[in-house]
């Protein structure tokens, strides 16, 4: 990548950002580079498919370039761009299970799933919704100050300066709160392949 494509710090995000709302298709270059892998590691785990992934990645580029000329004046630009890479990404997500089931349902008596697939199947699916309810069940241990700090800082990624003046609170508190938090959802889901897939989400912690 060359020197031209990185972005260093949030003034140059912001930079970026404001070139994109005024039609500099610069800006849009420079962003989507700086985020690519970032947005490819998070989606490779949530669907394990290189194609869709990448293709959810450009697909949020270029609606963004469409919406530009509607685009708010956002602070936290990293923040915005990821909140519009999951809700694509998980819209894809959905629309390829959905076509999926539509053509499996339409497919010969022969071409059906064999009895051995077919148990895989079942177990793959009883396994997801038991990592979803332990998921769910160590977030549910959490407060919801605890919670609530989870999602700023990992989700919509601001930092913990950004949290502390958001929550009226100090840096410190927001850097304790996180930190137990962390170590609770350790106790709750131990050291496990679930936890390491959940904390791999967690960027620049």
């Amino acid at each position: 990548m060359s020197e031209q494509t990185q972005i260093t710090d949030q003034n140059e995000y912001q930079d970026c950002w404001q070139a994109v709302r005024h039609n500099n298709e610069n800006g849009l270059y420079r962003l989507y580079h700086a985020e690519y892998d970032r947005f490819y590691r998070f989606g490779i785990l949530s669907a394990k498919d290189p194609v869709l992934v990448k293709s959810a990645i450009n697909s949020t580029f270029v609606n963004l370039w469409a919406k530009r000329h509607t685009l708010p004046d956002v602070e936290n630009v990293r923040g915005y761009l990821f909140i519009w890479f999951k809700r694509q990404l998980f819209q894809d997500i959905r629309q390829q299970a959905s076509s999926n089931s539509r053509i499996s349902s339409t497919e010969p008596t022969a071409t059906l799933l064999t009895e051995s697939s077919y148990e895989d199947a079942l177990v793959n699916h009883e396994l997801d919704e038991l990592r979803r309810a332990l998921i769910r069940k160590a977030m549910s241990c959490l407060t919801e100050r605890q919670r609530s700090f989870i999602q700023l800082r990992f989700f919509e990624e601001l930092s913990f300066e950004e949290i502390a003046e958001q929550s009226n609170t100090s840096i410190r508190t927001v850097y304790n709160t996180i930190h137990t938090a962390i170590n609770r959802l350790r106790q709750e889901l131990g050291d496990t392949p679930l936890l390491v897939a959940w904390l791999a989400m967690m960027q620049n912690w």
